[in-house]
C-alpha cells in the first residue's frame, strides 16, 4: 500500500528538523539553563509579559516559573515591575545584561553557521538561500492558517 504523500512529507520534515537541531543546535552550549533560556528568548520577543503569559507562552506551571524568573532576576538578566492597575501582577522585562546574552549567544550561532556553511560553493549558497525563502513564505502561509 502506497503511502500517503503528505504524510511522508511529514516524515521527511521531521528527520531533516531532527537532523539540523543534532548537527547543529545540540552542538552549541547555552549560557543559561535551557528554561532560563528560552525565558529570555521569549521576552526579548514579546518584551513586557506577566509570569502567567509566560507560563502559558512556555507550557510552563507559574509554579515552576516563578523561580526561573527569581533567579533570572537575582543574575541580573531580567526586571519586575508592578502593575499599576494589578499590584499582585508583575511585568517582566529583559534588561541590557538579558538582551547582551543573547545577542551574544545568536552571533556565536551565526558564526557557526557561517562556519558550516563555508564548505557549499557559491552556487549552493545561493540554491540554500532561496530554498530558505522559499520555506518562510510556507510557513508563514501554513501558520497563519493555523491561528485563526
Amino acid at each position: 500500500m502506497k503511502e500517503n504523500p503528505s504524510k511522508l512529507l511529514s516524515k521527511e520534515f521531521m528527520e531533516c528538523l531532527f537532523s539540523f537541531n543534532r548537527n547543529f543546535f545540540c552542538q552549541q552550549t547555552l549560557p543559561l539553563p535551557v528554561n532560563h533560556f528560552i525565558t529570555l528568548v521569549s521576552l526579548y520577543k514579546h518584551s513586557h509579559l506577566t509570569i502567567s503569559s509566560l507560563s502559558k507562552r512556555l507550557n510552563v506551571s507559574k509554579q515552576q516559573m516563578t523561580p526561573i524568573i527569581d533567579k533570572l532576576l537575582k543574575s541580573g538578566y531580567v526586571d519586575k515591575q508592578e502593575l499599576p492597575e494589578d499590584r499582585r501582577c508583575s511585568s517582566i522585562s529583559l534588561t541590557n545584561k538579558g538582551y547582551t546574552l543573547l545577542q551574544k549567544h545568536h552571533n556565536e550561532n551565526a558564526d557557526n553557521f557561517e562556519q558550516l556553511i563555508s564548505v557549499l560553493s557559491p552556487c549552493e549558497i545561493n540554491d540554500f538561500e532561496q530554498s530558505l525563502n522559499t520555506l518562510k513564505k510556507m510557513f508563514q502561509k501554513m501558520f497563519s492558517a493555523n491561528s485563526r
